[in-house]
């Protein structure tokens, strides 16, 4: 989303993360502690921002793969699927310009009532 957030939003990225980034310390509902943990590293290592770039996501599926090899060790390695989706790019930009849209609109006037 955030490669060409330009096409589907006229707000400034760094703008829409910290709308998201206050919406998480702001919000009110339930969360588990572990999640509001995470959170916390979310916000504080401006996650949103690492993942316009694919080193970011890369880091992103490192990071994955530590958790899930604590739980199930060396089985899945997300980080090898980095080559596919450079391969891929073209066509997941394709895929991505035709869903959005549609989750935009799909979520218009939807509110976050807590």
């Amino acid at each position: 989303m955030s490669f060409h957030r330009k096409r589907h939003s006229a707000t400034i990225f760094a703008d829409f993360t910290v709308e998201i980034y206050e919406s998480f310390q702001t919000y009110s509902g339930e969360i588990p502690s572990s999640a509001r943990q995470i959170i916390g590293y979310l916000v504080d290592g401006d996650w949103l921002s690492s993942y316009q770039h694919l080193a970011g996501v890369e880091n992103a599926l490192d990071r994955i793969d530590y958790r899930i090899r604590a739980r199930m060790g060396d089985r899945i390695k997300l980080v090898d699927a980095m080559p596919i989706l450079e391969r891929e790019s073209i066509d997941l930009e394709r895929d991505f310009h035709s869903f959005f849209p549609e989750l935009q609109q799909h979520i218009q006037g939807w509110t976050i009532t807590r």
